[in-house]
């Protein structure tokens, strides 16, 4: 799922309704497998919106080094570290850092092994009856899509 999807969660979704208001709504949403992963979860309203609606979802947040980040824009994007620094400090997820910190069921860093975090999420779906929505957090090059792309391919 992307930002535009993601904030339409912060704005609530009608309870009655929720999964079939998301398949409308919501086009970029991606399942895999039983899994629906959202990535671009940047305000603590969002992730309560989907705690809300699916009670069973677990929050991935994706942390990284300032320094590390900003190489990765830099590598990522071409372009020198002052335009990567003023890129990053309009970022929302930065400033709700510590919630993120504090409520997701698993931290990404650079050290984290990627495929044991992946098994983890595996054992989850399977004892979650096959269905799982993931909200995915993090700030640009943290590390979000090298995670997700991990997950599709561990469930494809």
């Amino acid at each position: 799922m992307h930002r535009e999807s993601a904030r339409m969660l912060e704005e609530g979704i009608p309870h009655s309704e929720s999964i079939p208001w998301m398949m409308r709504n919501l086009p970029d949403l991606g399942w895999y497998n039983g899994v629906v992963a959202i990535d671009g979860i940047r305000h603590p309203a969002a992730d309560e919106s989907m705690e809300e609606l699916f009670p069973s979802s677990i929050l991935v947040f994706c942390d990284c080094p300032e320094k590390e980040i900003i190489r990765r824009v830099c590598k990522r994007d071409g372009v020198t570290e002052k335009e990567a620094k003023k890129f990053l400090g309009n970022q929302a997820e930065e400033d709700h850092r510590e919630y993120f910190l504090r409520k997701a069921d698993f931290i990404i860093t650079p050290a984290t092994d990627l495929k044991e975090v992946v098994k983890q999420i595996g054992l989850l779906l399977k004892s979650n009856g096959n269905s799982l929505v993931i909200g995915i957090a993090g700030r640009m090059g943290a590390g979000k899509s090298t995670f997700a792309n991990t997950l599709v391919e561990y469930l494809s």
